[in-house]
C-alpha cells in the first residue's frame, strides 16, 4: 500500500464508525422517539389531557388545568365544581375496558403521544336521554299551610329528632326552625294516634335559605291558614347538594341528581333532576400524553 493511502486510513476508518452508529441509532432510536412514533392500540394503558364541553362551548368536565382555572376563556356548565389544582391529574386508563364511555376510549386508538383530537359523541352513546318524570314544573306563588299536621314518625324523619311513639313525644310549645324555611315552628299538639300539629310562624319578607330570591307575601289564618311564599329563580340556578334536605321539590327516583332551573316565565319555573349532561351532545378535545 502506498504511503499516501496509509494517510487516510483513519479518515476512513472514522467515517465507517460514525456510519455505522447512525445505522444502529436508526434502527434503536431513544425511547423518547419510540414514544412520539408509537400508535396507541386496543389495550394500551394510556394518560390523557381532555376538556368535556357542551356543543355552545360550556364545560362540564376537565383536567386541563388552564381550563379548569379560567372561566372567561372557558365557560363553565351550571353543574361545573371548580378543581383544586393540586388535584387535577392525566386521566389514565386502558383502552377497551370499559372504564369510559366507549367512543371516548376507542378515539384514543391510533393516536401519538402529542397528538390532538376533537370528538363529538351523541347523547345515546353519552350518558343517555332525559327522563321526562325528573323535569317538574313548579309555580312561582307557593301555597303552605299555617297549621299542619304529621305523623311522629315523619316529624322524626323531617326534623331528624328521635321521638319514640308510646314513652314520649314532643313537648308543647316546642319551637324549632322549618325544614326548608327557616321560620319558627311550635307545636302545638299532640293527637292520639300520635301525630303533631304544628304552627308555622312565618314573617313577611325574604326567605333566604333558598339559592335564589324568595319571600314569603301574605299570610292569612283562616282555616288552616295560608302562607304565600314567591319564588324568582333565574336559569342554571341549582338547588345542589346543600340544598337536598330542603328541597320541597325533589323527586323520590333515587337517579334524581341535583335540580337545576331550566327554564322561567311569570307564572311558572321549570326544575330538571337529570344531571346536565343527560341528554346533551357531548364534544372532547383530547390530547394523548403518555403510552404506558
Amino acid at each position: 500500500m502506498a504511503l499516501e493511502d496509509h494517510k487516510y486510513l483513519s479518515y476512513y476508518l472514522a467515517i465507517l464508525v460514525i456510519a455505522g452508529l447512525l445505522v444502529v441509532a436508526a434502527f434503536n432510536p431513544p425511547e423518547e422517539t419510540k414514544q412520539r412514533e408509537q400508535k396507541a392500540q386496543l389495550g394500551d394503558e394510556v394518560s390523557v389531557i381532555y376538556v368535556g364541553k357542551f356543543t355552545d362551548g360550556r364545560i362540564f368536565d376537565t383536567n386541563n388545568p388552564a381550563a379548569n382555572a379560567d372561566d372567561v376563556l372557558y365557560p363553565k356548565a351550571a353543574s361545573y365544581l371548580t378543581k383544586d389544582p393540586a388535584q387535577i391529574q392525566p386521566l389514565r386508563f386502558t383502552i377497551g375496558a370499559g372504564q369510559l364511555l366507549t367512543d371516548f376510549e376507542m378515539a384514543v386508538v391510533g393516536m401519538k403521544v402529542g397528538e390532538m383530537k376533537t370528538i363529538t359523541i351523541p347523547a345515546e352513546r353519552g350518558y343517555g336521554l332525559d327522563d321526562e318524570n325528573l323535569t317538574i314544573d313548579v309555580d312561582i306563588i307557593q301555597e303552605l299551610p299555617v297549621f299542619e299536621r304529621m305523623h311522629l314518625d315523619d316529624f322524626n324523619n323531617t326534623y331528624g329528632d328521635t321521638y319514640d311513639r308510646g314513652q314520649d313525644a314532643p313537648p308543647i310549645n316546642l319551637s324549632f326552625s322549618h325544614y326548608a324555611y327557616g321560620w319558627n315552628v311550635t307545636v302545638v299538639a299532640i293527637d292520639g294516634d300520635w301525630h303533631v300539629r304544628l304552627m308555622n310562624l312565618p314573617v313577611a319578607g325574604p326567605v333566604d335559605t333558598f339559592p335564589w330570591n324568595a319571600s314569603v307575601i301574605n299570610v292569612t289564618t283562616e282555616g288552616n291558614g295560608t302562607i304565600l311564599v314567591e319564588h324568582r329563580p333565574i336559569v342554571d340556578q341549582m338547588l345542589s347538594a346543600q340544598y337536598q334536605l330542603i328541597d320541597p321539590w325533589r323527586p323520590q327516583d333515587t337517579s334524581a341528581s341535583d335540580g337545576r332551573v331550566i327554564a322561567t316565565n311569570a307564572t311558572t319555573f321549570t326544575l330538571d333532576y337529570n344531571r346536565e349532561v343527560v341528554g346533551e351532545t357531548l364534544v372532547f378535545d383530547i390530547e394523548l400524553i403518555i403510552i404506558h
